[in-house]
């Protein structure tokens, strides 16, 4: 499915600059295979900080925790 039909108001150079970003930060491993279809999978650190469980360095956003 295409990044427009999941989050219509982010372009595929939006989200592939965001996936560039947290692959920089060792959050995120990006993979693209032959088709050019990009996938993402977050590392051990990038769950750490999706659950909470880590303080965040400055430069990375996440919602309050509820």
């Amino acid at each position: 499915m295409p990044s427009s039909a999941r989050y219509p108001d982010a372009t595929e150079m939006e989200v592939r600059r965001e996936l560039d970003y947290l692959e920089s930060r060792d959050l995120a491993k990006v993979f693209t295979d032959p088709l050019g279809q990009v996938s993402a999978d977050l590392t051990r650190y990038g769950i750490d900080i999706a659950e909470y469980t880590v303080p965040v360095e400055p430069g990375i956003a996440r919602p309050p925790k509820v």
